[in-house]
């Protein structure tokens, strides 16, 4: 009786080994890992559509200083600094360097400061029609 007791006791004992390494004390979650694909998600292609307005606002004020006459070295360097920065900008989104959440708020970044310049060049101007408007009639 004591060795049927025994060996019971030395099988239970390996039985409970082998249980061990099935049991739900070791939880293994397999999941895969996240993986960022370019162009995938809404995010990006906003991020896209964003820069790709930024660009047209760009030329558009491009064309404004050209056809502006005037003295404007302060406003041509403050332009070729939103440059400088959009052309990095273009260069991160194309490279998938930063997030595009990061990217929208650099572009509103940019934006605001065109919208300073071409508020800027907007009030040159007026001042220079209403310094026209103030000469004699017989200049030219």
């Amino acid at each position: 009786m004591k060795k049927l007791a025994l060996s019971l006791t030395i099988i239970a004992a390996g039985l409970s080994m082998f249980a061990a390494d099935a049991s739900a004390q070791r939880i293994v979650v397999e999941t895969p890992g996240v993986r960022l694909v370019p162009g995938s998600g809404r995010g990006d292609r906003r991020a896209g559509y964003e820069l790709d307005r930024l660009n047209r606002e760009i030329q558009q004020v491009r064309f404004e200083l050209r056809t502006f006459r005037g003295g404007v070295p302060r406003v041509r360097a403050r332009f070729d600094r939103v440059l400088r920065a959009a052309d990095r900008l273009n260069y991160e989104y194309n490279r998938r360097v930063v997030p595009p959440y990061e990217t929208r708020r650099r572009i509103e970044q940019v934006r605001a400061e065109l919208y300073a310049i071409r508020e800027d060049l907007r009030s040159r101007g007026d001042r220079r029609d209403r310094w026209d408007d103030d000469r004699p009639r017989g200049w030219r």
